[in-house]
């Protein structure tokens, strides 16, 4: 019986160690494969590499119109394949390709290096091979900090926050031109359009200047607008205006009553009425009867008036 239990026990570690040592050699002879993927040049084939162990590297493709530049793990990957890494997985390698002309130059086409947070700009460069443009050199674009910008394979810039960016474009992996692109806040614009807005002073639902007290006469001229602003119309005679304030009663509010006459005769009376207190303008309105464009004109460009 002692003999039975013994054998059996020899039996039991001699499985285990068996399927100790299958385990070791499977995994110490798995395989991983490698493909080329060339990219349009011939084709080059796969290879079955054992684990931790490294791919033979292949004869360089060919490819009509281009030059061979290496393998690489991506495609937008800038450091070529090492063949003396270990493989330990199934990979695959990227074919890269240059122009067969030397490429001697290259740079940058952009007229504006200053943006807005959420411009969009599609950039292009000029790669030259002595004196000739080269019209398909492989590009590749890429920006120092894209928290600010970001830009595509394309070369389409978008702009995401204020700051200064170094956009770089490289060509066939080694020529390389920067730019520097500044980014300002959408407020910068807005604050300078709205700095150029004219302040003006609203009485009676009309838009006109504050004058400071009424006086006894003088004359003036509707105020032209700018020559952009100004519609384009068929000449008139210029025609000006006398003005003059004279007091309504005895208002304790200081009332006056403006009666205007045109250069032709044509007198305008009951135009509009001035408020002051203590010497003082206050307000200035303009009833339904004298509501004409001219007047309103008239009256808002009569300034520093004085009293009888």
């Amino acid at each position: 019986m002692q003999k039975n239990k013994k054998a059996i026990i020899v039996a039991v570690v001699i499985v285990l160690l068996l399927i100790i040592f299958a385990v070791i050699f499977i995994f110490s002879n798995q395989k991983y494969t490698v493909t080329f993927d060339s990219k349009g040049g011939t084709l080059v084939e796969a290879q079955e590499v054992k684990k931790n162990e490294t791919a033979t590297e292949p004869a360089d493709p060919t490819r009509e119109g281009y030059i061979f530049l290496g393998w690489y793990t991506s495609e937008t990957s800038t450091v070529e394949y090492d063949f003396d890494t270990k493989v330990v997985e199934d990979i695959t390698l990227i074919a890269k390709w240059g122009q067969t002309q030397k490429i001697t130059d290259i740079s940058i086409d952009l007229k504006e290096t200053e943006l807005t947070v959420d411009d969009e700009v599609l950039l292009s460069a000029i790669v030259m091979a002595g004196d000739e443009e080269v019209e398909d050199a492989e590009l590749v674009w890429s920006s120092s900090d894209e928290t600010i910008a970001t830009v595509d394979e394309n070369g389409k810039l978008t702009a995401l926050k204020a700051g200064t960016v170094t956009i770089t474009v490289t060509a066939n992996g080694d020529i390389k031109a920067e730019v520097e692109i500044t980014i300002k806040e959408k407020e910068d614009k807005e604050d300078e359009e709205e700095d150029k807005k004219p302040t003006t002073n609203t009485a009676s639902g009309n838009t006109s200047t504050k004058p400071s007290k009424p006086s006894t006469g003088g004359s003036s001229k509707p105020e032209e607008k700018p020559e952009e602003d100004k519609p384009t119309e068929p000449d008139e005679p210029e025609v000006t205006y006398t003005y003059q304030w004279e007091k309504i009663g005895e208002s304790t509010a200081n009332q006056y009553m403006l009666y205007i006459v045109s250069s032709e005769g044509e007198k305008v009376a009951g135009t509009a009425t001035i408020t002051t207190v203590g010497g003082t303008q206050e307000t200035i309105s303009i009833p339904a009867s004298g509501r004409n464009d001219i007047i309103k004109d008239i009256v808002s460009t009569i300034t520093n008036v004085r009293a009888n």
